[in-house]
């Protein structure tokens, strides 16, 4: 069983970590939504023109849903696992309005 001074120092304890914490907190970054879908349009774009060029003479005289169903995963796949990590680690910098970084 606990008693009021065990109480009162397990809180006073927790609210010091809270304050230590939010000292050491970084500032939050708020990135910037139309840069980021200026980045991706420059990214998407010209590899969405490569893959119709590839595909186009393959995918001769098959309807537009059937084009689609085959381009569609291979764009979304190749978005979340090269094209986004790609814009966070070279462009991130620019989404999020902080100065380039010096090399």
């Amino acid at each position: 069983m606990m008693t009021t001074a065990a109480l009162t120092l397990s809180s006073d304890s927790r609210n010091q970590a809270t304050e230590a914490q939010l000292q050491t907190a970084p500032a939050r970054v708020n990135p910037s939504k139309a840069r980021l879908a200026l980045v991706m349009i420059l990214a998407v774009y010209p590899l969405i023109t490569v893959l119709l060029y590839i595909l186009a003479p393959l995918t001769e005289g098959w309807a537009v849903w059937h084009r689609t169903i085959l381009i569609a995963p291979i764009m979304v796949l190749s978005i979340v696992f090269v094209v986004s990590p790609a814009i966070q680690r070279y462009f991130g910098w620019f989404v999020a309005r902080m100065p380039s970084p010096t090399k």
